[in-house]
Order: C-alpha cells, then sequence, then structure tokens
C-alpha cells in the first residue's frame, strides 16, 4: 500500500464479509474496515478519510441508515460517495438508501467482480467533482461561510423575522393546495430558489412554511413518510439542477414546535447553476426579496463578472514581460508589451510636464540665487520621479488586468498616480519659490 491509493472504508458487522471485501479491494485501495456504525463515523473523520464507503444496512446498535444520515449531514464527509451493501432486497429499502444519499446499492451475497466494478465507477464519478468540492470548501474558508446546524430556537427566529434576500417559505414541495393535486409548477418555484441561492450568495429555503410564516408542516404535500419526501427532493435537485450541487447544499427535516420543515441551505456555488427541465434551460439570482430570471445576455454578463471574483487566482510567478505578452523576450517583444499596456504614453505625458516644470524650476531657483542643492534635488526629483510613476502604472495595470478589472478603472488610476506625482513636483517649486522669491 502506498500513500496515494484511494481509501475505501467497508463498514459490516460480520467479519467474514469484510475479510471478502478486504481481500478484493486491497491491490487497488487502502481498504480500512468498521464493525458497528460508531467506528465508521469515527474512521470516516479520520485522516485519511475515506474517498468511498461500502455500508452495511442491518447492524446492531447504529443501522446503516443512521449512519449516513450522520454523515450526510455533516458538511465534511457529505461529499463522499456511500455504497449500501445489504441482504434487503426491497425496493422501497433501495428507495430510502437513495434518499439518504446513497450512490448504489449492491445485495449480498455479492459478486467481488461487480463490487470492484461499482467502486471503480463511483470512484471515477468522485474524482470529477472533487476540484468542484475542494472549490467549494476554499469558497466557505474565504468567506466564513459554513452550513448552520439550526436548532428549534434558531428557526423560529429564522421564520418570525419573515421572508428576506436569503430566506423563502415555500408551503409545499409539489401539492398545489388551490387545484389539490401535485404540480410541478409548484415544484419549480423551489427549484428556482435554490439555483438562486447558489448563483448569488447563498440562503435558507424553508418548505412547511407559508408566506405569512406560519408552520404548516410537510403533510400537505401528501407524502408516505420523510424518507419519500427527501427522495422526491433530491431527485428534483439531481434531475433539473445537477448533481454537482449537492455539496453546496444540505436538506434537512427538523422539528418547528409540533410540527415539521424541509430545511434546504445553499452556499454560493463557484460555477453557474441553470435550472433545465421540459427543454428549457433558466437561469437565476435572487434579487432583493425575490427570485429574478435574467434573460440570455443578462445571464452571460451576470456570469462573467460574478462567477470570475469565486474562483480561486491562479499562482503567479514574478513580474516578467514573457508573462504578460512579450513572450520572445526581444526588445520588439518589450516594446509590443508596453504600447499594449499604454505605458509609453504615460510615460511620454508625464516626461513632457514633468520636464517642462523642473525646467522652470531650476530656471527660477537660479533667478532667486538659490543655494546649488535646490536645482540638484529638482533633478534628482525628475530622474527618480520618471521611471517611478511609469513602473508603478505598468505592475498596476498587470495586477488589475490579472483580476479583470475594466480598462477605464485601469486609466483612472493611472491618471490619478500622474496627477499626484505633478502636484507632488509643482509644490516642490512652489515651496523654493516662495523661499527664496
Amino acid at each position: 500500500m502506498t500513500d496515494t491509493k484511494l481509501v475505501v472504508l467497508a463498514v459490516d458487522d460480520t467479519p467474514s464479509n469484510l475479510d471478502l471485501l478486504h481481500g478484493a479491494l486491497n491491490e487497488d485501495y487502502k481498504v480500512k474496515v468498521a464493525t458497528n456504525g460508531e467506528k465508521a463515523l469515527e474512521l470516516a473523520v479520520k485522516e485519511p478519510r475515506p474517498d468511498i464507503i461500502l455500508l452495511d444496512v442491518m447492524m446492531p446498535g447504529m443501522s446503516g441508515h443512521d449512519v449516513c444520515r450522520v454523515l450526510k449531514q455533516n458538511p465534511e464527509t457529505t461529499p463522499i460517495p456511500v455504497v449500501f451493501v445489504t441482504a434487503m432486497s426491497d425496493t422501497k429499502d433501495e428507495m430510502l438508501g437513495l434518499a439518504l444519499g446513497a450512490v448504489d446499492y449492491i445485495t449480498k451475497p455479492f459478486n467481488l467482480d461487480i463490487v470492484k466494478a461499482r467502486v471503480k465507477t463511483h470512484l471515477a464519478q468522485f474524482e470529477k467533482t472533487r476540484d468542484l468540492i475542494r472549490e467549494n470548501r476554499e469558497l466557505r474558508d474565504t468567506k466564513g461561510r459554513t452550513f448552520t446546524d439550526f436548532d428549534e430556537t434558531d428557526l423560529f427566529s429564522l421564520i418570525s423575522a419573515g421572508e428576506g434576500h436569503s430566506v423563502e417559505f415555500k408551503s409545499t414541495l409539489r401539492w398545489n393546495l388551490h387545484a389539490d393535486r401535485s404540480d410541478k409548477g409548484i415544484e419549480n418555484a423551489c427549484l428556482k430558489t435554490v439555483a438562486g441561492y447558489l448563483n448569488t450568495d447563498g440562503g435558507t429555503l424553508l418548505v412547511g412554511v407559508d408566506d405569512d410564516g406560519e408552520v404548516v408542516g410537510l403533510g400537505k404535500d401528501h407524502f408516505p413518510n420523510e424518507d419519500k419526501f427527501l427522495l422526491h427532493w433530491v431527485n428534483l435537485v439531481k434531475s433539473y439542477i445537477g448533481a454537482e450541487f449537492m455539496p453546496y447544499m444540505r436538506s434537512i427535516i427538523e422539528d418547528v414546535g409540533n410540527k415539521r420543515v424541509l430545511v434546504v441551505e445553499c452556499l454560493p456555488s463557484t460555477k453557474p447553476a441553470f435550472v433545465t427541465r421540459d427543454n428549457e434551460e433558466s437561469f437565476f439570482v435572487r434579487m432583493t426579496n425575490t427570485t429574478q430570471a435574467l434573460k440570455a445576455s443578462e445571464s452571460v454578463a451576470y456570469i462573467g463578472e460574478h462567477f470570475s471574483e469565486r474562483r480561486e487566482p491562479q499562482a503567479r510567478e514574478p513580474l516578467q514581460p514573457a508573462r504578460h505578452g512579450a513572450e520572445d523576450g526581444t526588445l520588439a517583444g518589450w516594446m509590443g508589451e508596453l504600447m499594449k499596456r499604454h505605458v509609453i504614453r504615460t510615460a511620454a505625458i508625464y516626461f513632457s510636464i514633468a520636464w517642462a516644470l523642473t525646467a522652470s524650476g531650476i530656471m527660477i531657483a537660479r533667478t532667486m540665487r538659490a543655494p546649488e542643492w535646490v536645482g540638484q534635488a529638482l533633478v534628482i526629483a525628475f530622474v527618480a520621479g520618471f521611471p517611478a510613476i511609469v513602473l508603478m502604472s505598468w505592475v498596476y495595470d498587470i495586477r488589475a488586468t490579472d483580476k479583470k478589472r475594466p480598462a477605464s478603472s485601469l486609466n483612472r488610476k493611472r491618471t490619478y498616480w500622474l496627477v499626484a506625482a505633478l502636484v507632488l513636483l509643482s509644490a516642490v517649486i512652489i515651496t523654493l519659490y516662495s523661499l527664496y522669491g
């Protein structure tokens, strides 16, 4: 085994099953084993963390379903794919496992070749989203954002404060209370709210609370149980927004008084989220207290500006012309780079005005018979100020361009530096004239 191997956590209360799994997977992966749910949760957060978990359902103490619930409520273990390995083959059991966040279901007695194939497939899929998950964690660290551990008091406070930019209420997930039937328009309203949160600054959707802040619970959606409710919601998100956005969301059912509500908390995504249904793709953002759909042109502009700020900047090498356009390192390359960034224009303007002011200052100093060091000081100020202002202009231009600031911003900043330098030089000349005039 090497440290570069991916880690598989196998959880089963039967040692012989663990021996089989360990023997089948040990050659390609680092295999950890646990014989109960408590030990599984301990290993799930211990480095090196598992890249996939093979989880038995029927275990003494904590069942596999209980373990999966805890894993999916912890932001650090939510992304880890869970595959249930169990003798339970009922469709209802499989639906419950998928509703809790599992990615697959393998029945016993298992075929080891099938187990290895499933593990390989799900690890490959996990690798595709690993960078996205890492971006999400870095984003949360940067913004100080993470999922909130809501208790009943927190939820009461959230509801009593009313709807706002980052909080929205929905009475039901799928049921049209006026028509008394299932309505995909109600589902779409929940999906667009979540997409709007992902595309802006995050937020919380509460399902089971009406517009007036009255807690009505989940019963009006007519699901047989909460697991079916959660399964329906998870499938909606995966089908119409995308499974890759699941790490940015946490969906849990909590008590509020004597009612139960669905709490969907969203973190801001590092990539745009679209709602795609019935061959239509829509892009939503939160504006004040509502979710708005943007037109195609508006979406392009918003995505270009909003999501570029969320990506981690690439590490920059030391400033050098080859990094920013003068790729051949020749004099022509340098001149082309300077022309592209308007540095030569800045230099020419500075040189012309500063030279005229310096020459005037020296002439006045000689006329007033000022000490010789006064003229020398003016010359030094000009000679030192000229390359300094040009260098600062160029460095700022490079840094601002990397941050995708508009050209008008660059020109304004460059002008500020130029004006500041000329004002300083003028102040020196006026001071000298006042002293010796």
